[in-house]
């Protein structure tokens, strides 16, 4: 594949050029923030697959949910993911502490983002990241692991 990535439009305080890919599965949300690869521009970048099939077992064995969806789970048309779960909870905790929505997430109908230059909202927002150590999410039970190496 080769990517254009037109490095004159970008601004002067742009850190570096390049793009940030991400290899998933047709169902399942990107998370480049989380799961990409940074290609720069002006080199050739090689990135090699493995695909596995993973099936944890359900109660009484372990804790898995077989469909792995909960209701507050915020990516609704996409299939569930462990990145996507630890998001719903934190956005679910920001929801219920700041009456308003994390504006990096998705959230549930009728509701807002908080706003940026506010600056409740905004300690709020930095009180809640501070908690996130101890939130602990569903898994599914079946799930595909794309796994790259560059």
């Amino acid at each position: 594949m080769l990517v254009y990535v037109n490095a004159s439009d970008y601004m002067p305080t742009t850190e570096a050029t390049g793009v940030r890919l991400t290899i998933h599965d047709k169902e399942d949300f990107p998370f480049p923030d989380t799961f990409g690869y940074s290609a720069p521009t002006g080199y050739v970048s090689s990135f090699g697959l493995r695909l596995r099939k993973m099936t944890r077992l359900p109660a009484p064995y372990g804790d898995c949910v077989p469909d792995g969806k909960t209701s507050d789970y915020i990516y609704k048309n996409y299939e569930y993911s462990v990145e996507g779960c630890y998001r719903s909870c934190f956005q679910q905790l920001v929801l219920k502490e700041c009456k308003c929505g994390d504006p990096r997430f998705p959230v549930p109908p009728g509701v807002t983002h908080c706003e940026a230059a506010d600056p409740v909202a905004r300690r709020c927002l930095d009180a809640r990241m501070n908690e996130l150590g101890g939130l602990h999410g569903s898994f599914r039970c079946r799930f595909t692991l794309v796994s790259s190496s560059i």
